[in-house]
């Protein structure tokens, strides 16, 4: 009888250490939620600075083409001209 109860107390032990090895991460508490808002902040604020550099390099490359299809125009006109 003692051999059938053994193996559900192993068991309950097992499932108690492995709760308490999950962490603060796995269990929810004041201090993650806490620390949640601040890292998206963070994560956020590092986005749109990259969103800035990558919109300003965006307007930057697109005057460029802007200029060279000018220049492209202003070449076969005056190849144009010349002929």
């Amino acid at each position: 009888m003692e051999d059938m109860e053994k193996p559900t107390q192993d068991k309950e032990e097992e499932e108690k250490k492995e709760e308490t090895k999950e962490g603060p991460e796995k269990r929810p508490g004041k201090h993650v939620k806490a620390q949640e808002p601040l890292k998206a902040a963070e994560r956020l604020k590092l986005v749109e600075a990259e969103l800035d550099k990558k919109t300003t390099e965006a307007r930057k490359d697109h005057d460029r083409f802007l200029r060279k299809c000018a220049e492209l125009e202003n070449y076969k006109k005056r190849i144009e001209k010349e002929t």
